[in-house]
């Protein structure tokens, strides 16, 4: 297998718009994992490539001594110097078997102790859990989200091919939870005509200790040619292209997804159910991402560590923030901190708009020019139960307001 060094180790998801943790770090260019729902593995150009690439830790080392100790040159480097939490294994599981030669995440982990970095570790590998890694772990400032879809071994070794499984992975929680890490659970995705076994998840992340989970339904990839949808619908004995289009599911990018309200009646129950446990919960849809328990989703970071701190100029968080006086408007995040620098080099380049003295655009550019709407990007009424009023703010930017039963569900939770 060629070995390089790979150059967008570190980056700022697309998501920014909405997510509480865009600052994302990949030990490994490619997932040597073969999940059958991967919808990055289902796209052409992702499967055609061969090739490996390595994350150059000393690198980045330099760039954040430099971002922590000296003023920012960079928008990366912004978020480093508030010290933003990371997200590891945002495109790429960081625990892949040739880590057990390579040890690039052990090396990474072991940097991001040193500064104690507030970090998630998100993961299918209970290599997470080995002394090597556990003794890093305890030093710093890790939150470890584990994910599974259900508690049935021989399912999942057949769907999630070269993972770990549930049974290793929950007794890898067991052991993090022992040694005083926190650890959460994502379940995702909640499988078609298999839905119930979230409930028997939950019930085993209560019996081991966790504190949280986050659910989020399968995304199906476009593409009819991808076999790992095949795959899926032999083992779930369910057609899930039929089962999908039989509920008239709706194109968003370049996946197909449930209807919102199929969605939400089975997320409110998880969440219910979650609650009997005492654990908290999140919904990891990104159009119910307001029926979560705290801000930063899946992870639960917030919940766990309440002195965390995390990307708030948001749509998710002016909308939060009009729940009360059912007003959203873009002034909610008037004094949320934002990076000040371009973000250019992490936007898709069909998607970049011009910034302002001829300087690339920044996230609060971003921000402002899609709050009012637009075909191609987000806006506040992503989200469930966000509606459009005839109102506009002394800049000329739309004034949201919640949806009546929208609203009450939410401040009833």
């Amino acid at each position: 297998m060629d070995l390089d060094i790979y150059s967008y180790a570190i980056g700022i998801s697309s998501q920014f718009y909405y997510c509480a943790l865009p600052l994302r770090i990949d030990t490994y260019s490619q997932c040597l994992y073969d999940c059958a729902y991967c919808f990055a593995r289902a796209r052409g150009g992702f499967r055609s490539r061969k090739a490996i690439a390595l994350m150059d830790v000393p690198r980045f080392s330099r760039q954040l001594e430099q971002s922590l100790t000296e003023q920012p040159k960079s928008i990366l480097g912004e978020f480093l110097h508030r010290r933003l939490p990371i997200h590891l294994g945002g495109m790429t599981d960081p625990f892949p078997p040739i880590e057990l030669k390579h040890r690039i995440t052990l090396d990474l982990l072991k940097l991001l102790a040193r500064w104690q970095y507030p970090t998630i570790v998100s993961t299918k590998s209970d290599i997470v859990a080995r002394e090597a890694y556990l003794d890093v772990l305890t030093q710093g400032r890790f939150v470890v989200q584990l994910s599974m879809s259900s508690t049935d071994d021989g399912l999942l070794r057949v769907i999630d091919r070269g993972t770990a499984g549930p049974t290793r992975l929950l007794q890898a929680a067991r052991t993090l939870l022992g040694a005083g890490i926190h650890v959460s659970c994502r379940i995702q995705p909640l499988l078609p005509s298999r839905e119930s076994d979230a409930f028997q998840l939950i019930d085993e992340c209560s019996n081991v200790g966790l504190r949280h989970v986050a659910v989020e339904h399968l995304k199906l990839p476009l593409e009819t040619t991808w076999r790992g949808t095949d795959v899926l619908s032999k083992c779930l004995k369910t057609d899930v292209r039929q089962y999908y289009k039989q509920r008239h599911a709706l194109r968003v990018g370049r996946e197909w997804v449930l209807p919102t309200d199929e969605r939400l009646d089975r997320v409110l129950e998880l969440r219910d159910y979650t609650h009997t446990h005492g654990m908290s919960f999140a919904a990891a849809d990104n159009d119910l991402l307001l029926f979560s328990d705290g801000r930063c989703c899946c992870s639960g970071l917030d919940v766990m560590d309440a002195d965390a701190r995390f990307f708030e100029h948001t749509y998710a968080e002016a909308v939060r923030r009009g729940l009360d006086a059912n007003r959203i408007c873009l002034g909610n995040i008037d004094n949320a901190w934002v990076p000040k620098r371009s973000i250019a080099r992490y936007v898709n380049s069909r998607s970049r708009i011009p910034g302002r003295a001829g300087k690339g655009a920044s996230i609060a550019d971003y921000i402002q020019l899609n709050w009012n709407g637009r075909s191609n990007g987000c806006s506040p009424e992503m989200f469930y139960g966000v509606v459009k009023s005839d109102e506009r703010d002394e800049h000329g930017h739309c004034v949201y307001h919640f949806r009546d039963d929208v609203r009450r569900l939410l401040t009833q939770s």
